[in-house]
């Protein structure tokens, strides 16, 4: 997974921050490369965003609605910004079409959790 430009490095735990960030996103990758959906449901989003993907969509799952959306055998999740902010961050990627989305993610029992991404590609 390509890391480039990376967030501020102010503290030695925002710097610890980015990189569990980019840690997180590289799973993303690696989940949506061998179709992992229920990982990346039960590891990598928050538990909100993951009982709301079950509950509309179309199997009732988000495991299957996840692998449904993500899963592609050379998935590519460029990390090209990732800015902390206390117990909330943003990170802006690019996947491998080219799209670009900004993540948004939530620290949870100290523990970076993706509360909001887009699906579409």
């Amino acid at each position: 997974m390509a890391l480039a430009g990376c967030g501020s490095f102010a503290t030695p735990t925002r710097s610890a921050d980015v990189k569990a960030i980019h840690d997180l996103l590289g799973k993303l990758q690696a989940f949506s490369r061998s179709g992992d959906g229920q990982r990346i449901c039960d590891e990598l989003l928050t538990v909100r965003l993951a009982a709301t993907i079950a509950s509309s969509s179309r199997t009732g799952s988000c495991a299957k609605e996840i692998r449904l959306h993500t899963y592609t055998p050379e998935a590519v999740v460029i990390v090209t910004r990732v800015v902390v902010q206390g117990m909330a961050a943003e990170a802006q990627i690019t996947i491998e079409n080219g799209v670009k989305d900004v993540v948004s993610l939530i620290k949870y029992k100290g523990e970076w959790r993706i509360r909001r991404i887009a699906l579409d590609r």
